[in-house]
């Protein structure tokens, strides 16, 4: 990816989520569903999206609270301009 871009790789890295981070993640998640929910159902154009988005933040609410979590991981890429010979 990042040579077709014109780079050289010079470091990746994935980065897996920690158990005691799963909470934090799980609450940034529900909040970031809460604003989308709420821009839903202020705009008002689309009320069956807004009405299903709200419901499954309640059921997603619901398995985070006995202890479900989604799991994601990150990555970082660092890349250097590829010198022009």
């Amino acid at each position: 990816m990042i040579q077709s871009a014109g780079f050289e790789p010079v470091a990746y890295q994935r980065l897996g989520l920690k158990p005691s981070q799963r909470a934090l993640w799980n609450h940034c998640i529900l909040m970031g569903m809460e604003e989308l929910c709420l821009t839903l159902e202020t705009s008002g154009t689309n009320t069956p999206q807004a009405l299903a988005m709200r419901q499954s933040l309640e059921q997603l609410s619901d398995e985070f609270e006995i202890g479900a979590s989604i799991d994601v991981q990150w990555f970082y890429m660092v890349g250097r301009r590829a010198p022009n010979i």
